[in-house]
């Protein structure tokens, strides 16, 4: 139950659109507070009181909530194992199921994880999926495109650091080249390896993003300067490194340690103040949601959403194709440690 429960909590943003308006669930320019709640209601933090939340899916459904009917607005949706994709649109329910996985590393076990974004320019996001065993990526209505490479399969054993090379790539799609259609790109958090196969000509462009070695830094990309494309950002223990920045943002900086312990803060930036710039907002283990607005008024906006842990706990979606076993494995690299016998992180 503890993974089921915490399977909706993960510090990487794989959910990318094109940078504009994500996470605008009213239409008013700004990136709204909602959560989802432990029964599977939908609320908006910023609806007066009383409002009836949204009903999408079930609780133990994968939050996928994107922008699925082209009206400019979010949509409420998850997605079911059976592979339907039920959205609050007029797209309605939509099947797509995981496509067949590859043999690999399968402490933790396997993934396939959703990626939904805009692909082709339609300004609709497309139901996607990222093999993580061999890179490849399947996108509704596109034939299937491998770019990225899947983990090793190293030694199982105490915990020693250095006793194997763990290396992967994790999907972190985004418009990057500022045509309206999100590119494939990944990040791999060992060698901070940034790579992007731009949409519009199909190159491939390849950034080593500063970071400091041993400690995990979570792939954030956005619009964080109104440049109208998406910037390549990290999210980590000292703050926010953030593509054109020379210095680093402390807001939120934490120190590493169990990816679960009560320093954990998982980043959830939008554009909250409707400034066409990403607010750099994270959420704590403990449930407290803090937004710093990027209007240069640097208001702290924060919300109380209890403790992530817990039972039947209440998500920010912003926090979107959450997994426990994405978390460990992500930490495994980051740190270079030999999993356990279980195949989640040693502290090492």
């Amino acid at each position: 139950m503890k993974v089921r429960r915490l399977a909706l909590v993960l510090a990487l943003v794989f959910l990318a659109t094109s940078c504009f308006k994500t996470y605008d669930f009213d239409n008013d320019d700004k990136a709204d507070f909602v959560v989802r709640l432990g029964n599977g209601a939908w609320r908006n933090l910023n609806a007066p009181a009383g409002d009836p939340p949204m009903f999408v899916g079930g609780s133990s459904d994968e939050i996928v909530p994107a922008d699925y009917d082209g009206d400019g607005t979010f949509d409420p949706a998850v997605v079911q194992a059976n592979g339907d994709w039920v959205t609050q649109s007029a797209v309605g329910t939509v099947n797509f199921p995981k496509p067949p996985q590859l043999p690999g590393y399968s402490h933790p076990a396997n993934l396939m994880l959703p990626v939904p974004a805009d692909y082709d320019g339609d300004k609709k996001a497309d139901p996607a999926w990222y093999r993580d065993t061999d890179g490849t990526w399947f996108v509704r209505g596109m034939a299937p495109v491998q770019f990225g490479t899947g983990p090793t399969a190293p030694t199982y054993g105490p915990g020693i650091k250095g006793n194997d090379v763990i290396d992967q790539d994790f999907p972190v799609p985004a418009d990057y080249d500022g045509d309206r259609k999100v590119d494939l790109s990944t990040y791999n958090p060992r060698t901070h390896v940034w790579k992007v196969k731009s949409s519009r000509d199909g190159t491939v462009s390849s950034v080593t993003m500063a970071a400091a070695a041993d400690v995990i830094n979570f792939p954030v990309p956005g619009d964080y300067d109104g440049v109208h494309h998406a910037q390549r950002a990290l999210f980590g223990w000292q703050g926010w490194r953030i593509e054109g920045h020379a210095n680093l943002d402390p807001f939120g900086a934490f120190q590493p340690g169990d990816v679960h312990g009560q320093g954990t803060l998982y980043p959830t930036p939008a554009d909250y103040d409707g400034d066409g710039k990403l607010d750099l907002s994270f959420v704590s283990d403990r449930g407290v949601w803090t937004t710093r607005s990027s209007d240069g008024s640097n208001t702290i906006t924060t919300f109380t959403i209890g403790e992530l842990s817990s039972f039947n706990a209440t998500i920010a979606v912003e926090i979107t194709a959450a997994r426990i076993d994405v978390v460990a494995r992500f930490t495994l690299i980051a740190k270079n440690c030999t999993p356990s016998s279980s195949g989640y992180p040693n502290d090492c």
